[in-house]
């Protein structure tokens, strides 16, 4: 029985929205969404380079390199050692030696993976291959968790996805090399990708379709607020070593125990996939908490099967409301086989994926969304993982920045509806070019000091806050641009796109440390050029009436081709 085939979102609100059902089973949902914080962003804090330099020579070493330490000065740089003639005699040559003993630390080995693996000199830039690694992951899941999520369940996938967490951080935690550590971080950011995505569709899915886009917001609001306390977290953690952070991991992956024995599939999916003495059970428990009576819920739904069915197959009065249960299950289950059929019918995913193609107008759309998700959320990673390398204290830093995040979610709501997507995506995104920008214009012009060093950490979180917002506004406005039949489709490609651009955004830290203002300049241009593009191609969606299926799309694109017609022949 597909959802569509009964009125999901009229038993949902018959059931009550406010209730303690729903209530609890959305905080269920939201309570653990810490997870995907931690695991994407604890990044920043146990990848931290600390003060080094190359360890000293041994007495058997300068024996061996002819060193006299009266007629020499030894200095030793963070990946050489320079062997210097302070005599003024030529018997001895300026030399330079590599770091054969490896580098000191100023703090002790295990705080960090850089010096851990030494990651530094010659090997610099892997720790930041480690988080691409975890990108790739999530690359490589998105493209196969939709189908995963719609096969098995909501509810078994968020639930595995927990344990599987809970174990590759526990292997992560212990790797006894670099490479076992950074393929359990492939594996984490694939898995933490079916978390979330199950986890949105849980909560969505919990209430009827006018109220999705205001879940989804209290879903990504809820994020920014756990984002707040990593900070916090990692503060209190930092004196015991970097694998303390992946067994904080490991610990809050246990809810899946939670999750096990509390956390309810979703109807919607249950009513799609036939699962109908299961919907029924969840149903009668949601009425019992809510105080709301099953029977006439559950009436209901057997009446909107039975009117959507008055082909022949099933009537109305094919169903004895008066009967027991087994009864009315045996009649609710025939509907289900009745219906079975019209399934073949539903275009493919393939099709659909065709379908944002071939048009122009979903062409323009899908081009022009990919771009501005790509832009943003790349932009706001790199920022955040940039925290490093700008002034004062990492630990503070990102939690203002998480603060700034979640107020200017709110801003952004604000003024959509105020002045519509268009005008505050410009906004949002002109705050964040200006202030990356006018950074990188300080960093070339400014004389380097302390206060233009925090006007700069200012101008970042300004541009973080902005970005943040004008991402959580692309996710609605995308969802009021594509026809409900391949919105899935086209935002599933929009975030796919995005997340392989993704996969650069750690390098942004190591180009900070080289070229200090080339950061700002290429987000900012980004942001330039994809709210250009926005503003050119993309219609507003507050004031007009858009296509809402593939048919209303192809009946614009003939209507908009015999106007033009029309015109060229008026003119002649």
């Amino acid at each position: 029985m597909k959802s569509s085939q009964i009125d999901v979102d009229g038993v949902l609100r018959a059931l009550g929205q406010t209730g303690f059902f729903h209530t609890s089973q959305c905080i269920l949902i939201c309570a653990s969404v810490i997870v995907a914080s931690t695991n994407s962003l604890f990044y920043i804090f146990y990848a931290l380079t600390p003060e080094y330099r190359c360890n000293n020579l041994t007495d058997f070493q300068l024996n061996q390199y002819n060193i006299s330490i009266n007629e020499v000065s030894l200095i030793y740089d963070k990946c050489s050692i320079h062997i210097l003639n302070i005599d003024g005699r030529d018997t001895t040559e300026n030399r330079t030696l590599d770091c054969l003993n490896g580098y000191y630390y100023n703090t002790p080995v295990d705080k960090s993976i850089v010096s851990q693996w030494d990651l530094v000199c010659d090997r610099q830039g892997l720790a930041e291959l480690t988080q691409t690694f975890y990108n790739l992951g999530q690359v490589l899941s998105g493209l196969l968790t939709t189908c995963l999520i719609e096969k098995f369940g909501r509810k078994p996938l968020r639930v595995s996805s927990h344990i599987m967490l809970l174990v590759f951080n526990l292997i992560a935690a212990y790797s006894p090399s670099y490479w076992v550590f950074t393929a359990m971080k492939l594996l984490t950011g694939g898995v933490r990708e079916i978390y979330f995505l199950s986890s949105v569709a849980l909560v969505c899915e919990l209430y009827p379709k006018e109220k999705r886009i205001i879940m989804s917001g209290i879903f990504m609001c809820c994020w920014g607020l756990y984002n707040t306390t990593l900070g916090l977290i990692a503060y209190l953690l930092k004196d015991y070593g970097w694998n303390t952070l992946f067994l904080f991991n490991v610990v809050i992956s246990g809810y899946f125990l939670v999750d096990y024995f509390f956390l309810k599939e979703s109807i919607r999916w249950l009513f799609a996939n036939s699962k109908v003495k299961t919907a029924k059970k969840i149903i009668r428990n949601a009425a019992k908490q809510n105080n709301i009576d099953f029977d006439s819920v559950w009436n209901m739904t057997l009446k909107d099967t039975a009117v959507k069915h008055s082909d022949g197959h099933v009537n109305e009065t094919s169903f004895e409301y008066q009967n027991s249960d087994s009864k009315v299950q045996q009649d609710a289950t025939t509907v289900v086989e009745d219906t079975q059929s019209e399934t073949k019918e539903e275009s493919s995913m393939f099709v659909n994926l065709l379908a944002i193609f071939k048009s122009p107008y979903l062409r323009k759309v899908t081009i022009v969304v990919s771009i501005e998700w790509a832009v943003n959320t790349t932009a706001w990673n790199s920022i955040f993982q940039m925290l490093e390398v700008l002034a004062g204290n990492i630990y503070l830093n990102s939690f203002i920045m998480s603060l700034f995040d979640v107020f200017a979610i709110g801003i952004y709501s604000v003024l959509a509806r105020r002045f519509g997507h268009k005008i505050s995506l410009q906004c949002l995104k002109s705050l964040a070019a200006t202030s990356v920008i006018s950074a990188s214009l300080i960093k070339i012009f400014a004389e380097s000091n302390n206060t233009m060093e925090y006007i700069i950490l200012a101008l970042y979180i300004l541009a973080v806050a902005g970005l943040n917002a004008a991402s959580c506004g692309d996710y609605i406005y995308t969802s009021e641009l594509y026809p409900t039949q391949i919105r899935s489709i086209g935002s599933g490609f929009a975030t796919t796109f995005t997340r392989i651009v993704c996969l650069t955004s750690p390098f942004l830290k190591l180009l900070a440390l080289v070229v200090p203002w080339a950061p700002g300049i290429i987000i900012g241009t980004g942001c330039i050029v994809s709210s250009i593009l926005v503003q050119v191609f993309l219609p507003e969606t507050g004031d007009r009436v858009l296509p809402q299926t593939i048919e209303d799309v192809t009946q614009m694109e003939k209507e908009k081709k015999g106007n033009k017609i029309y015109t060229i022949s008026h003119r002649e």
